[in-house]
């Protein structure tokens, strides 16, 4: 095709083309000039007048995006808030006798937690032997008193005010009270 046409196609359908011309080109002599296309970097080292050394406009630019706050940061109340709600929603639930009680006195910042993910053999373990429970990308373990409770998410619960997707509760009971149990040992 020549670069006639060419250039007309890109005009039509929006397509940008680079073409060299050669200066005894017909086509250069009905379009003087218009042809040349420059790279981003040349056009703007070209529009400043500066050498490709002097980099302070890059620099400014990225010192200034470096100080904007990070809005997307893990937020460590948000998600002491969505653990405790988490916590007065299931309690009352799964322990009907013992738990309206035991949240009366809790505050949020008696909390035990820990990110958990299945990295962990145990947290393996526990997705075997509980087939019901689904794997997600924001599992949590809280502890509080006599219970421990593990919590899923389907979103993170330290950016988003969210409620927990699945839950499964264990109450301890006093040591007195514990016989035939089972108890992990590391040999």
């Amino acid at each position: 095709m020549k670069a006639s046409g060419l250039l007309i196609c890109g005009i039509l359908f929006g397509i940008p083309i680079q073409l060299s011309i050669h200066p005894e080109s017909r086509v250069q002599s009905q379009f003087p000039g218009s042809l040349r296309v420059e790279t981003l970097h040349a056009q703007s080292a070209a529009e400043s007048g500066a050498s490709s050394g002097d980099q302070l406009d890059r620099e400014f630019y990225n010192d200034y995006l470096d100080q904007l706050p990070n809005e997307w940061a893990p937020d460590a109340e948000l998600l002491k808030s969505n653990l405790f709600a988490a916590l007065k929603r299931v309690l009352p639930r799964e322990d009907p006798f013992d738990g309206p009680a035991y949240l009366k006195k809790l505050q949020p910042d008696g909390l035990e937690y820990k990110r958990v993910t299945t990295d962990s053999p145990f947290i393996r373990g526990l997705f075997r032997e509980a087939g019901y429970l689904k794997k997600t990308k924001y599992m949590w373990i809280v502890k509080s008193g006599p219970y421990m409770i593990f919590l899923t998410y389907q979103s993170d619960p330290e950016r988003y005010t969210v409620a927990e997707y699945q839950n499964l509760v264990i109450k301890k009971k006093p040591a007195g009270e514990q016989s035939g149990q089972h108890k992990d040992q590391d040999s």
